[in-house]
């Protein structure tokens, strides 16, 4: 077993020996069960979210996705509602309301000036007709572009 020093501060290792004793195990005991905790935390925590990538990237590939009609009544089923509860809902119950995930790699494209460039080259793409592009006619101004600019 390899061995760390943690320096804390008084006022933490006062309540982790009084958290450590109402446990009763000793406060290295108490620290070591801490951070195996927290680690399996955010261990589970990574392997959810790189569940959630995945499905996200399956939906994204395929356009297959389950409107919120059919989601509305699964999820209605699996947290069934009980009479007298306040509001109709159970204390673990969330009210659901539709929601779009934007990946943050794809934030960008949501902005609101960025929303109104791609409104605006949208427009101008509907309006403008595709043309057949003389690809010699394209290298030609693009090297007197290069040659004002050199």
């Amino acid at each position: 077993m390899s061995t760390i020093t943690i320096r804390l501060p008084k006022g933490l290792k006062t309540r982790v020996a009084a958290a450590a004793k109402r446990a009763g195990t000793t406060a290295h005991g108490f620290i070591l069960e801490a951070i195996a905790e927290k680690t399996d935390r955010e261990a589970q925590r990574a392997d959810f979210l790189e569940t959630a990538e995945k499905r996200y990237a399956n939906i994204v590939a395929s356009s297959k996705t389950i409107p919120w009609s059919k989601m509305r009544i699964y999820l209605e089923i699996r947290v069934p509602l009980r009479r007298g509860d306040r509001h109709g809902l159970r204390a673990c119950a969330v009210p659901l309301r539709p929601m779009t995930l934007i990946p943050a790699a794809e934030a960008w494209a949501h902005e609101p000036a960025m929303r109104d460039q791609l409104r605006r080259a949208g427009e101008w793409a509907n309006r403008t007709p595709p043309a057949v592009t003389k690809l010699d006619k394209l290298a030609g101004n693009a090297a007197k572009r290069a040659g004002k600019r050199g």
